[in-house]
C-alpha cells in the first residue's frame, strides 16, 4: 500500500524522516544550503576577503588589515548576535584601542612589538570564535529535530510525489519507483 508525504500526518512525517536516513541527508543539505546565504551575509557584513567555511573540511578566515576590525566585528554582533556580546566587546575595545595606539606610534618605540603581538593574537582570537560560529551553524543543521522542523516548515512540499510503501517509513519512493 503506497502513503504519499503529501497525505502523511505530521507525526507519520516524522517517522519518514527520523527513520529515512537518506531522506534526512537530503533535507539536512538543503538546510546546509540555505544557511549558507546567511552566513555570506556575516562574512560581507566583517568585510572578510580571505575565507572558506566547510561543514566536511576545515574552515578558516582571515582579516584583510586594510579592513576597519573591530568596526566590522561590532556590526556583525549587534545584526546578527554572534560572538558573546559582553566579553567580545570589552575585548574589541581594547583591541581598537591597541590599533589606534599602534597606528601612531613610532617603529623604533620599544612597545612596538608588544603592541603588534597582542593585536594579532586579538585577530586570531577572533578569526577562531567567527568560525566556530559558522562551523556551529553547520553542525547544528545535522540535528534530527532541526532537520525536521525545516522539513515540516519549508521543504515538504517538494516531497509531493515521494510515498512509503507497506508502512516502512525507512525507504521513501518517488512516482518512477527510484529510491532515495
Amino acid at each position: 500500500m503506497k502513503k504519499y508525504i503529501k497525505d502523511m500526518t505530521p507525526d507519520e512525517l516524522k517517522k519518514v524522516i527520523l527513520e529515512n536516513e537518506n531522506l534526512q541527508n537530503e533535507v539536512c543539505e538543503l538546510l546546509m544550503y540555505s544557511e549558507r546565504f546567511w552566513i555570506e551575509e556575516i562574512i560581507n557584513t566583517l568585510g572578510l576577503v580571505t575565507w572558506s567555511i566547510d561543514p566536511y573540511d576545515y574552515s578558516y578566515v582571515n582579516f584583510d588589515d586594510a579592513q576597519p576590525i573591530t568596526e566590522n566585528i561590532l556590526k556583525a554582533i549587534d545584526e546578527y548576535g554572534i560572538l558573546d556580546d559582553a566579553v567580545d566587546k570589552k575585548r574589541l575595545a581594547k583591541l581598537e584601542t591597541a590599533e589606534s595606539n599602534f597606528g601612531c606610534m613610532e617603529y623604533d618605540n620599544k612597545n612596538y612589538d608588544n603592541l603588534e603581538k597582542f593585536i594579532a593574537k586579538e585577530v586570531e582570537y577572533f578569526e577562531e570564535e567567527i568560525v566556530k560560529v559558522f562551523v556551529g551553524i553547520y553542525e547544528h543543521c545535522n540535528n534530527k529535530d532541526v532537520i525536521y522542523d525545516y522539513f515540516m516548515e519549508c521543504v515538504n512540499e517538494n516531497y509531493d510525489e515521494h510515498y512509503i510503501k507497506d508502512n516502512d517509513f525507512s525507504v521513501a519512493y518517488v512516482q518512477t519507483e527510484k529510491k532515495i
